[in-house]
């Protein structure tokens, strides 16, 4: 398993495109819109976004040797998730912002149900950022609130590499 990027850049446009296609009808659309729309509307949570989300999850519990966790990642073109599977998901999402760290402009942890592209953008948001401070870390400073940089000023305490 590796870290899959994110995709937290959706915005209503993409939600319009789905809701375009959807309505002209599979059948009706040229082929590359077919090919678009197999391939995962980013407007869309399809099958692939679930399998990329609860494997950055996966990836992330083991980066904090978190165990006892559920995870589905084998989602397939027609599964259907479930209130109990976005529950599932929420709460492995809390578990993790409980034991990493995130920046001051992470977004909160949605509520559910997961029903907009906003809310989808923030989980997202959230898994990368656990991951970037995660791998970023040991670069960072923080001082007097500002966002965190990665130059040293005199008299720093930096640890040893």
């Amino acid at each position: 398993m590796s870290w899959i990027k994110p995709i937290f850049n959706r915005n209503s446009n993409d939600v319009l495109k789905v809701q375009t296609y959807d309505t002209i009808g599979f059948q009706y659309l040229s082929d590359e819109q077919k090919q678009e729309w197999m391939g995962g509307l980013k407007g869309a949570l399809n099958f692939n976004d679930l399998n990329r989300i609860e494997n950055n999850m996966e990836f992330l519990a083991n980066l904090y040797e978190i165990e006892n966790m559920n995870f589905k990642t084998n989602w397939s073109y027609i599964d259907i998730p479930s209130r109990l599977d976005f529950q599932r998901i929420v709460d492995n999402l809390k578990i993790l912002v409980n034991r990493g760290k995130v920046l001051e402009t992470t977004p909160k942890i949605p509520d559910l149900p997961l029903n907009s592209y906003q809310k989808i953008n923030d989980l997202e948001k959230i898994l990368y950022d656990l991951y970037w401070v995660y791998e970023n870390g040991s670069l960072a400073f923080a001082r007097n609130d500002e966002k965190f940089k990665s130059e040293l000023y005199s008299n720093d305490n930096i640890t040893v590499i």
